[in-house]
């Protein structure tokens, strides 16, 4: 008999002396990329349904765009308006919703997403309602930075 230590195992409905040598091991899975594949496979509207839920969650009133032959190509999948304390009015979020964030938008989306930065909304891709979550807590830090300084002048 050789030095390894023998363990009982249950196999069926019976025990079996099994070597530690013997013993199947599982190959170590790349957590990334098992997470990466598996939000790969979740579809836009889940992803959507996601993000409106959190924004409805924060007291927002999301707006789902709904693409279709008569509405204009490029427009974004979520808009909502977001109040901020210290601000007169709400900032106007446009989120279009990627499966993936390797996805890009189209030339029509970036340029939609273009002219809603430039009149001063906040416009971003995302693929999920994490992101949606980030965006607006650099937001609201931008805004903070902004009102103290107007104090300080």
């Amino acid at each position: 008999m050789s030095d390894e230590a023998i363990e009982i195992g249950s196999s069926n409905d019976f025990n079996v002396a099994v070597k530690p040598s013997q013993r199947k091991r599982r190959p170590e899975l790349n957590k990334g990329a098992f997470h990466q594949r598996m939000l790969a496979k979740r579809l836009e509207r889940d992803i959507v349904k996601d993000i409106m839920d959190y924004l409805e969650s924060i007291g927002c009133a999301p707006i789902k765009n709904h693409g279709s032959t008569y509405s204009k190509r490029g427009r974004p999948d979520i808009e909502v308006d977001i109040a901020f304390e210290g601000l007169p009015f709400a900032v106007p979020f446009y989120i279009e919703v990627k499966r993936h964030r390797d996805l890009e938008p189209t030339p029509q989306q970036r340029a939609r997403i273009k002219a809603h930065m430039e009149r001063g909304g906040v416009a971003f891709v995302a693929a999920d309602a994490m992101t949606v979550r980030e965006a607006i807590a650099m937001t609201r830090a931008h805004i903070e930075n902004w009102l103290r300084r107007d104090e300080v002048c």
